[in-house]
C-alpha cells in the first residue's frame, strides 16, 4: 500500500468506526422512543448508516486496505448516555431526540473534518464527499425533530 493510501485507510477506517456507531446509537434509541414516527426514523436511520458503512468499507478495499468491522470503543459509552437521557425524560421522547441531536452533530463534525483533508487521494476524498452529504441531511433532519419540541 502506498504511503498516501496509509493515511486515506486510516481515515476511512475512522469513519466507518464513527459510522457503526452511529447506526448502534440510532438503533438504541429507536428502542427506547417512545413515539412510534421516532421509532420509524430511527430504525430507518440505523439501516442507512449500516448501508453507508458499506460505501466506505468498499472504499477502503479499492484503497488496498483492510476496513474495521465495528465501531470505537467509545460507542457504547454514547448508547448509555442515550438510556439515561431517555430515564431523565420520563414521558417524553424530548431529551432522547437532543441526545442523538449531540451524537448527530459529533458525526457531522468528523465527516466535515475528513472532507477537508486535502492529504487525501482524490478516490477518498470522492467518498468522503458523497457520504458527507447524506450525514449532513440526517443531521438536518434530526434537528428538526429537536426543533418540534420548542
Amino acid at each position: 500500500m502506498q504511503p498516501a493510501n496509509e493515511h486515506a485507510v486510516d481515515v476511512l477506517n475512522s469513519l466507518i468506526e464513527t459510522t457503526f456507531d452511529s447506526a448502534e446509537s440510532y438503533e438504541k434509541a429507536a428502542d427506547l422512543a417512545r413515539n412510534p414516527r421516532f421509532q420509524e426514523v430511527f430504525k430507518h436511520k440505523a439501516k442507512a448508516r449500516l448501508d453507508l458503512a458499506e460505501g466506505l468499507k468498499q472504499a477502503v478495499r479499492n484503497l488496498e486496505g483492510e476496513p474495521v468491522a465495528q465501531g470505537s470503543a467509545a460507542g457504547p459509552l454514547h448508547q448509555g448516555i442515550l438510556v439515561l437521557r431517555d430515564k431523565i425524560g420520563r414521558n417524553s421522547d424530548k431529551p432522547l431526540i437532543e441526545e442523538v441531536k449531540l451524537g448527530e452533530t459529533f458525526v457531522r463534525y468528523r465527516f466535515e473534518r475528513a472532507a477537508q483533508d486535502r492529504d487525501l487521494p482524490l478516490q477518498a476524498r470522492t467518498e468522503i464527499d458523497r457520504t458527507f452529504g447524506e450525514v449532513v441531511a440526517d443531521h438536518d433532519e434530526i434537528s428538526a425533530l429537536r426543533d418540534e419540541f420548542g
